[in-house]
């Protein structure tokens, strides 16, 4: 499972054969944030990326409420401190 961000979506959108889709297929499940969703479909008149992220199998988009909290401990991380 692999989250991705909005600038991301929208660049490899545009740069890989295929777009997003080929990104699930190389690497399995997408999961497009809830608040990476919105702006993705405040900027849908510029680009199509909002309605692949809609479409296409391998990329969920999460609904709003849906977000879950990760212990940063469990992954070895010190603080939270982005250079903890």
């Amino acid at each position: 499972m692999t989250v991705i961000n909005t600038s991301p979506a929208i660049h490899l959108h545009a740069v890989l054969p295929g777009g997003l889709g080929s990104l699930a297929g190389l690497i399995g499940e997408v999961i497009v944030p809830w608040e990476v969703g919105q702006e993705l479909a405040a900027g849908h008149a510029k680009d199509a990326t909002w309605q692949e992220v809609q479409s296409l199998p391998g990329i969920r988009h999460r609904r709003s409420g849906e977000t879950r909290h990760v212990d940063r401990s469990a992954l070895g991380c010190q603080s939270d401190s982005p250079r903890g």
